[in-house]
């Protein structure tokens, strides 16, 4: 991926490269980070030659404008009243994924896996089977993930996990028909949970990298610090009456 400090200085944008496919990364001007696939949707032009301007990164080629998440901000050809940009959403991967708000999902029997348990045809668990031997729609899935997280990341962390547990002969995941009542070890239940577990990690480190990881903790840092300088509608209402 990309170093912090590679993203000092008046043009804070890498052209990167992950598992294979070509990506730019870049911050716009209130410090977020995005990462997009580099190929503009329009003609293909390269990204990492646009400009990084009015809340988003601009392409060189027509001025088509994308913010961190994708989506078009802009489109200079188009008639003034026209609202086509807003159908527009380019390719782009969550560096903030999970985010806070995503695990905020991990409450009991809310369907969401908070350890890691393997269970019959309950979507509690980590690793759901549906269906059984003669079942054409048998399958196992695999719900961890968080509808904003990375696929990339998420899977090659698991697969990064499965192959250690596999080479240091680990016991397999608890199996159990009730996830939420059982004594495996629990999941991290807040991103700054994760992001301390992850800063702790050596495997992660050795398999994706030195630059990578402190790379995603950084954007992950950033996240954090702008959630808590953030005073919510909850803090409103918790302590402006009382105090």
């Amino acid at each position: 991926m990309a170093l912090e400090e590679e993203f000092d200085g008046p043009r804070p944008l890498r052209a990167v490269q992950l598992l294979g496919e070509p990506l730019v990364a870049f911050r716009d001007e209130q410090g977020a980070y995005g990462l997009l696939d580099r190929h503009c949707p329009h003609r293909g032009a390269d990204l990492c030659f646009g400009r990084l301007e009015d809340g988003g990164l601009r392409c060189a080629f027509h001025g088509w404008l994308f913010d961190v998440s994708g989506a078009c901000l802009e489109q200079p050809a188009e008639p003034p009243d026209s609202s086509y940009f807003k159908r527009i959403r380019h390719t782009a991967y969550p560096c903030i994924a999970p985010t806070i708000n995503g695990y905020k999902r991990y409450r009991p029997f809310s369907l969401a896996p908070d350890r890691a348990v393997a269970s019959r045809d309950n979507r509690g668990a980590m690793v759901r089977l549906v269906g059984g031997h003669g079942d054409p729609g048998t399958r196992i899935e695999n719900r961890i993930g968080d509808p904003a997280a990375n696929p990339y990341l998420y899977l090659t962390s698991q697969i990064v996990s499965g192959l250690l547990g596999i080479e240091n002969q680990y016991p397999a995941c608890t199996y159990s028909s009730t996830p939420y009542d059982t004594n495996a070890e629990m999941l991290p239940t807040t991103l700054m949970a994760a992001v301390a577990a992850l800063r702790q990690d050596t495997i992660f480190r050795e398999v994706m990298g030195e630059s990578f990881v402190d790379y995603f903790l950084h954007i992950k840092d950033a996240e954090i610090e702008r959630y808590l300088a953030c005073v919510s509608d909850w803090e409103q209402r918790e302590y402006f009456s009382t105090f």
